[in-house]
């Protein structure tokens, strides 16, 4: 064995005292983290042979270490406020859209109700008319006012949601009230 080998032998030998690239730590931090934050054995299994280190995967003493560490800790709270402020974001994005529907809804009503009005002053009672007029102003009002809104349905539960649909469905005069027919 000349000196060359000698080196390589001791190199090979390293394995809990091998020393990862932060590329390669990043690498298994971020398959971790997708993956749910398996536990250690599960993780090992997941992660890629580094290119490193002469393809020694770190051991489980080493990945937990890595896992417990503040580093690791921080990283994903911070990780998962983001997610948690991304999915809060999509669900006001969606609410917003709903609102904006309510109101287009709402101005469609206004405009059907003051047609029909002109057109047919005579076949529709007064409080039929004014009353499809009036819900339609409410709903375009109500959908309107976003910040309004968002802040009562952002502390709703989705049966308070709910809830709230069927009533204001119940409460709108459309049924036999509007057109006789």
């Amino acid at each position: 064995m000349d000196v060359f080998d000698d080196v390589i032998e001791k190199d090979i030998r390293k394995s809990s005292k091998t020393e990862f690239t932060d590329d390669y730590k990043n690498e298994i931090f971020t398959i971790w983290y997708n993956e749910g934050k398996p536990v250690v054995k599960v993780l090992q299994e997941k992660i890629p042979v580094p290119k490193t280190n002469y393809g020694i995967k770190p051991s489980t003493h080493t990945l937990y270490s890595w896992i417990h560490s503040d580093s690791w800790k921080v990283r994903a709270k911070e990780l998962d406020t983001g997610v948690q402020k991304s999915v809060d974001l999509a669900l006001i994005h969606t609410k917003v859209e709903m609102l904006e529907r309510h109101a287009n809804v709402g101005t469609t009503m206004q405009d059907i109700a003051l047609e029909y009005l002109e057109q047919h002053a005579k076949d529709m009672t007064a409080p039929a008319a004014v009353r499809l007029l009036v819900e339609g102003i409410r709903i375009e009002r109500e959908s309107r006012s976003i910040p309004e809104a968002l802040a009562k349905l952002t502390s709703l539960s989705d049966e308070q949601l709910l809830k709230e649909v069927i009533k204001a469905y119940e409460d709108a005069p459309l049924e036999d009230e509007i057109i006789d027919e």
